[in-house]
């Protein structure tokens, strides 16, 4: 064990000495002051070892994450893995840092992942809508190398619930079709951002089905997700349902199923077409679903 030790000794030493030569160009913390509590803040100033930036953030600076099951708020922070400048057989581990404003949250000291990326799902409770800002560096026993850029992120909004309801039909009938394309042509014109990243097949996210279920919610929570053939866990990514039927809304497969989206990883546009008499006559169905959302 001492031989081990005075070996890694050897390397922080060198590393250090590399480090010493290099001068601090990154970027200042949100804060001079991180805020008070329970967390302390770990050494600042000139870096003690020389290595590379973490890079690549995931998610990307900027991006909206996505609700988790039951309105959780599940963020995992991921960079490609630092390597030390004069050792890159050597293991850095990485310190997180997570900011809401000014006030400093967590920063953790994780292992190197493996596959060139490092990762910390963060514990600290977030708020829903809210943006906050974090950062990386490698670490080796007391040496430190420079922060990463400051990145950022927000976190969903709070689920509409939908307080609205109509009433159930009487037993042995349906609902009628509301027709709701005012509501989708609102929201592609509102949130064209959000269309352009919503082709999950290359990368995008659920923001923009998110933000349409929401505002459809608002008149009516009989408003959801579609299963696809009837799996309430492969919900579609342009097509809503509408819970025609009595009862709870969740599983129910007495729903319209409406494409609300043309050329969606191509060129998206607004559509309202009624899809339901085509799934009955392809032989398969569509089951509502609040993707974890919300149930009814």
């Amino acid at each position: 064990m001492m031989t081990k030790y005075t070996i890694q000794l050897g390397l922080v030493a060198l590393l250090a000495a590399s480090a010493a030569c290099s001068s601090n160009n990154n970027p200042m913390s949100p804060s001079a002051t991180p805020g008070a509590g329970t967390v302390a803040a770990v050494p600042e100033g000139t870096p003690t070892l020389k290595a590379n930036t973490p890079g690549s953030p995931s998610p990307g600076s900027g991006a909206t994450t996505e609700l988790g099951p039951q309105n959780t708020l599940p963020v995992t922070l991921s960079v490609s893995t630092a390597v030390a400048t004069h050792a890159n057989a050597v293991a850095l581990s990485h310190r997180f840092q997570l900011f809401e404003g000014s006030t400093l949250l967590a920063e953790p000291l994780v292992p190197a992942g493996g596959g060139g990326r490092t990762s910390w799902t963060v514990t600290t409770q977030l708020k829903f809508d809210t943006t906050y800002t974090w950062r990386v560096r490698a670490e080796l026993t007391d040496g430190y190398a420079a922060w990463s850029s400051n990145w950022t992120f927000k976190t969903a909004a709070a689920p509409v619930s939908g307080a609205s309801r109509t009433p159930d039909p009487p037993a042995g009938s349906r609902l009628p079709l509301p027709d709701r394309s005012r509501v989708v042509q609102a929201a592609f014109s509102a949130r064209p951002d959000l269309v352009s990243r919503s082709c999950q097949d290359r990368g995008g996210t659920w923001e923009f089905m998110d933000y349409l279920v929401d505002e459809l919610r608002k008149e009516d929570n009989r408003w959801g997700y579609n299963g696809k053939r009837g799996n309430a866990n492969d919900p579609s990514q342009d097509i809503v349902d509408y819970h025609w039927g009595g009862g709870p809304s969740e599983n129910s497969t007495g729903v319209y199923i409406i494409d609300i989206m043309l050329g969606h990883c191509g060129s998206p546009s607004p559509a309202w077409i009624d899809q339901t008499g085509v799934t009955a006559s392809s032989g398969t169905i569509g089951r509502w679903t609040g993707r974890g959302r919300f149930t009814n």
